[in-house]
């Protein structure tokens, strides 16, 4: 799987929240990880345990591989539901289907019934063996140059680097453009996969902005939404060329640009404002770039890279007031970074090469402690409660601890307990959690292991505190998309199924 690093910003104090996503109806989850890419969501009124997910399931669907998360819109109109629901709710997923067709579908969130589908050809393959589907998720903007009821546009980045906007009324495509013919993209790991992103400013100039990792100059690349054309691009040699290295154990010293460098980001840039001014935060594979998002002119830099060449950073940033927390797998460790006040420069609170290594998954942030998924392979992933302050863990756990009394049994292909009843898979392995704060006494994390068990629990100092554990109908090995919250849905998917389970109580 692509190795995904982890990006998440943080404060030791209540401050302001990262940018919302423009044009968002709330409870909806119209971009990766969320209104505020954090993967935290504000509703309330849902379940605290799920101890059978058959029993709250909405709908199934089968999809094509990838790795793309889906996104959740509230489209006005005039269909079915529409004035009782306040327009319709509708899930975006881009995956791909035999016959080398990347593949964008609008479904109705609550039958699952499809919309409308758009295909685009590719030929990626990925040089490692795994799924050669998307792995970007998509971007919905509503109200973006469209006409009539439910306008909007959808923004997509297929894994060979197709970037194209398509009207999320008719499914017709707008414009598309291949930055590998456009950039001069170096052989990367896994295709691209961080994904699209909006800037609006204040004087309603609007950008949307796409990681493909072109050389020289051209990691981030922002382009017209209405056109496709280029605006500006930033990020490669003009950053990372004479920079102080921050090898694993010390031994600091400048880096020497080759031009062979693969510069493509895994990690999907986060806009944010810290002391007042916009940052476009984009973690890439030397470390964290912080743009203008106006221009690209660049703020600062800070290298955050694994000395293992097979490595990559992945995950998104998170912010929280003008803190930055930084977390990788193979070694790159943590490290939680403060911005000064000029916006320029960076200074570190505290580091640690052991700590928080998450592989692919972003930590979400709560009351001062840091939850997140560490371990490069799937018999190392721990959930781990960091302190943010210190950098102190504060306990980790692997699921099974939690399981009680169960044994493996090969005629029943699983676990059973101690009555011979079959039970969940009971380990994380490199899971997923999304935070709820406002669901239950304490909050609520929603945990999806990597084979497909659905853990719920209260985020706590003091140890893993289970509510329930259940398997997910039709999701199993590998559970990687991230998983998405909105208007009371939990949306989960695997590499051929998307399951939708319905968690409001009322």
């Amino acid at each position: 799987m692509p190795s995904l690093v982890l990006l998440v910003c943080a404060c030791l104090a209540p401050a302001p929240a990262p940018d919302p996503a423009p044009n968002s109806t709330p409870g909806d989850w119209p971009a990766f990880l969320g209104p505020q890419g954090t993967g935290v969501s504000e509703e309330t009124g849902l379940r605290t345990a799920v101890p059978d997910a058959a029993a709250v399931l909405a709908w199934t669907a089968e999809i094509g591989e990838g790795y793309s998360a889906p996104v959740v819109v509230t489209v006005p109109g005039t269909a079915p539901g529409a004035a009782a629901d306040g327009g319709t709710k509708q899930v975006v997923l881009t995956h791909r289907r035999e016959g080398g067709r990347e593949i964008l579908t609008r479904r109705d969130l609550n039958t699952g019934a499809v919309t409308w589908e758009s295909a685009a050809p590719t030929a990626f393959r990925d040089p490692y063996g795994y799924n050669g589907g998307p792995r970007a998720s998509p971007l919905v903007v509503m109200n973006r140059s469209g006409e009539g009821n439910g306008g909007g546009a959808v923004y997509t980045l297929g894994a060979a680097g197709r970037a194209a906007c398509v009207d999320l009324n008719t499914g017709e495509e707008r414009w598309s453009r291949d930055f590998n013919a456009d950039l001069d993209i170096p052989r990367w790991f896994f295709g691209v996969g961080g994904s699209p992103v909006l800037y609006e400013g204040d004087e309603g100039e609007s950008l949307v902005i796409f990681a493909p990792g072109g050389q020289p100059n051209a990691g981030i690349v922002a382009v017209n939404p209405d056109t496709g054309a280029t605006v500006w691009q930033a990020v490669g040699k003009q950053t990372w060329d004479g920079v102080t290295v921050r090898q694993e154990r010390g031994d600091d010293g400048p880096y020497e640009w080759t031009g062979e460098e693969q510069v493509v980001s895994y990690a999907t840039p986060l806009l944010a404002t810290i002391h007042g001014e916009p940052h476009l935060l984009c973690l890439v594979r030397q470390g964290l770039v912080s743009l203008d998002p106006r221009t690209g002119a660049q703020r600062f830099a800070y290298w955050f890279r694994s000395p293992k060449y097979e490595s990559v950073n992945a995950a998104r940033p998170v912010v929280v007031g003008d803190r930055i927390l930084l977390t990788a797998a193979y070694r790159a460790g943590s490290v939680l970074l403060k911005v000064q006040p000029s916006g320029d420069a960076v200074t570190e609170v505290w580091r640690d090469l052991d700590r928080l290594a998450c592989h692919w998954s972003t930590p979400v942030i709560h009351d001062g402690l840091i939850y997140g998924f560490a371990g490069r392979h799937e018999r190392e992933g721990m959930l781990e409660c960091v302190d943010l302050a210190t950098g102190e863990l504060k306990w980790s756990a692997d699921g099974r601890d939690a399981a009680g009394e169960i044994t493996f049994a090969r005629n029943a292909a699983g676990y059973v307990n101690a009555a011979g009843d079959r039970v969940p898979f009971p380990d994380f392995g490199r899971g997923s959690c999304l935070l709820a704060p406002s669901v239950g006494k304490n909050g609520t994390l929603y945990i999806l292991g990597e084979r497909g068990t659905l853990f719920c629990a209260a985020p706590s100092a003091n140890g893993y505190q289970e509510r329930s554990r259940t398997t997910v109908p039709k999701i199993s090995y590998p559970a990687w998309p991230a998983p998405v919250l909105s208007h009371g849905r939990l949306l989960l998917a695997d590499e051929e199924s998307l399951t939708v389970l319905d968690l409001r109580t009322k």
